[in-house]
């Protein structure tokens, strides 16, 4: 049986792991391809609950942090290419704001 699998995602908790992920095993993750990660879940879903799971949506939420910009340069334009690159691979973005 089919079931259909979303996949929620708070930007900034995603953001400070893989940047905390990054000094710890001295990687660089921060473009991170999130399509290809919850993909790699899915068979795990799939034993778990003895279904063959098939992926539906990612959401994706976050700010942008442009108070951030004094002491970060550009950190915004940056974070602008990355809600750019996730939609171009179907990810589902919503932007609130601080």
């Amino acid at each position: 049986m089919n079931k259909s699998v979303n996949f929620i995602i708070d930007g900034f908790n995603l953001y400070h792991s893989v940047c905390k992920a990054e000094k710890v095993h001295h990687i660089p993750t921060k473009w991170l391809n999130i399509k290809t990660l919850c993909e790699s879940y899915l068979s795990k879903i799939g034993n778990a609950f003895n279904v063959k799971p098939v992926l539906k949506n990612i959401y994706y939420f976050s700010a942008y942090a442009e108070h951030m910009e004094i002491s970060k340069p550009d950190c915004t334009n940056r974070h602008y290419q990355f809600i750019q690159c996730l939609e171009n691979t179907g990810i589902i973005t919503t932007m609130g704001q601080f």
